[in-house]
């Protein structure tokens, strides 16, 4: 197996490609519906990551707070904010196993 995989190719298609926000999560969306219709409210969770960057040709880059440096004083920390989205669906409809804290399965959810 090939440790080095080139993926300049791969990001070269990406990086030119004009993406549509909506129609990437369409799918999401389409597949959960089903199991959200009987639901009176919709669970989600949020997720703002910003990951440091060096280089300045990356258009979606700029300054971002630094969420590890000290209270008293703001630092930034020059990178690419990433907003994750998770639909929580209802526990009848999760095949999903509980893990202990040692790992090991107990209950199913």
């Amino acid at each position: 197996m090939n440790r080095w995989i080139s993926f300049f190719f791969d990001f070269r298609a990406f990086s030119r490609s004009d993406w549509d926000a909506r129609t990437c999560f369409r799918g999401v969306l389409h597949h959960a519906a089903p199991y959200l219709r009987d639901q009176r409210q919709i669970v989600m969770s949020l997720d703002d990551t910003g990951l440091p960057k060096r280089s300045r040709m990356i258009k979606a880059c700029s300054w971002l707070r630094d969420p590890l440096g000290p209270r008293f004083q703001t630092n930034f920390v020059w990178g690419l904010r990433c907003l994750h989205a998770i639909v929580h669906l209802p526990p009848q409809h999760c095949h999903a196993h509980a893990l202990s804290t040692t790992g090991r399965p107990e209950t199913e959810i």
